[in-house]
């Protein structure tokens, strides 16, 4: 059914989770919606998760076609400058062999030829542009990832392999580096960032720590006799002042403290802003990652001086959706 009237542009977001969708009329939100992304662990082919993609994004346009002027699309993964994805960890499982062309194929498929193709930090990073000069923006949900603003102007190269900090090797503090071992779903190596500093990776080194290295801690938890968690479990347990969920927060979050650290040392950046299902739900991780930066220090950085630089952003699941617009009513022009 159409809507309203006016210039409509419509932005996605597909993200390793949801696939979200919006369209704005006259630069406002006017319809919002979001399904589960098609993805390998479903059991479709790389192929099959690209075709589905497409019809996503057809139904989603739906009656309002000859309305839209402008379609933005951002990706859970490495996007080329030409608007082709190369194949995301927590959608298609692999690094595609062939770049998908999903902006030649949604222009074919629509006949609208202002299509803009993005990673989805890259759009995210957008929504705050006009609030700082210099800064990061990291996402903490199914997994990690990051982007660098610098001077107004987001760092990155033709084929869009910057941000991917979730496939970093994990530095883990002494004695887990020996006792975890968690696969990244890049399927390069075990122990990356992403793997033990998301959601999922919670889940999984709590499995792993019960019964190993804070054993003597599970069994006086209130989630002993477990035989399995989720993420909210673990938080949840930490906010109640649970030692073992506390512990198992704090081991996962030293990999992301680390390396914010290391940016902060290496970069002068305004804010540190983190976003995402796990960190901005759960007071307990945000805590535990503040903990292990000031525990790791930053030169010359004060504590105060940190907990003003390292920051939440906006508390909702519309950074991909919002930045995109924001990125075609003011950065168009410069890329189209």
């Amino acid at each position: 059914m159409l809507i309203g009237s006016g210039v409509m542009q419509i932005v996605f977001d597909i993200g390793g989770t949801s696939f979200r969708h919006a369209k704005y009329v006259n630069g406002e939100m006017v319809a919002c919606a979001k399904v589960p992304t098609p993805n390998y662990l479903q059991g479709h082919t790389p192929v099959e998760i690209n075709q589905l993609l497409l019809e996503g994004i057809n139904q989603a346009i739906g009656s309002d076609l000859a309305s839209i002027t402008k379609v933005g699309i951002c990706y859970a993964g490495p996007v080329s400058e030409q608007g082709k994805i190369l194949g995301s960890p927590t959608i298609h499982g692999i690094k595609l062999e062939q770049p998908f062309d999903l902006k030649a194929a949604v222009q074919s498929l629509t006949g609208i030829q202002d299509v803009w193709v993005t990673n989805d930090l890259s759009a995210a990073a957008y929504r705050y542009v006009d609030d700082y000069s210099s800064f990061e923006l990291i996402t903490v949900s199914t997994s990690v990832g990051n982007k660098i603003v610098i001077n107004g102007q987001l760092q990155l190269g033709s084929e869009g392999f910057e941000g991917e900090l979730g496939h970093q090797p994990a530095c883990l503090p002494a004695p887990f580096g020996e006792l975890i071992s968690v696969a990244c779903t890049c399927g390069t190596g075990v122990n990356h960032i992403g793997s033990i500093s998301s959601g999922r990776g919670i889940a999984e080194v709590a499995q792993q720590l019960c019964s190993g290295g804070l054993e003597t801690l599970y069994l006086a938890s209130s989630l002993k006799g477990r035989d399995s968690f989720t993420t909210e479990e673990i938080t949840l347990a930490a906010a109640q002042g649970d030692e073992f969920s506390q512990r198992v927060l704090d081991v996962c979050t030293y990999p992301l403290a680390y390396a914010i650290c290391l940016t902060l040392t290496s970069l002068y950046l305004e804010k540190v802003i983190l976003i995402g299902g796990v960190v901005l739900n759960s007071a307990s991780y945000f805590d535990s990652l503040m903990k292990n930066i000031l525990e790791i220090g930053v030169y010359n950085y004060t504590a105060e001086h940190l907990r003003e630089k390292i920051i939440l952003g906006f508390n909702d699941d519309d950074s991909g959706l919002i930045g995109m617009h924001c990125f075609l009513e003011n950065q168009w022009d410069s890329y189209k």
